[in-house]
């Protein structure tokens, strides 16, 4: 199955967006709270402050991944539409 235009068109434009020095400061800021939530965790007073620091830090590790993810997506689209051709 191919990939429809409207697909195209979505990852062609998340892939501008990777490319601006908004997104990128974005991404480094994200990876320094991610840092900072991880080590903020260890000195948390209770198992419940623990687990929202916690909670924080994969929300963001989740952001910081999605340039990623979202390429290796439109890759395994791309990939099953060469198979498909054949």
């Amino acid at each position: 199955m191919a990939l429809t235009q409207e697909q195209i068109d979505y990852y062609d434009a998340m892939e501008e967006m990777f490319a601006t020095a908004g997104y990128k400061l974005l991404i480094e800021d994200a990876k320094a709270q991610v840092y900072q939530y991880q080590a903020d965790a260890l000195e948390q007073p209770s198992w419940d402050h623990v687990n929202v620091m916690r909670g924080k830090a994969l929300t963001l590790a989740e952001l910081v991944n999605f340039e990623d993810t979202t390429l290796m997506q439109r890759a395994l689209l791309e990939e099953d539409d060469e198979d498909a051709d054949v």
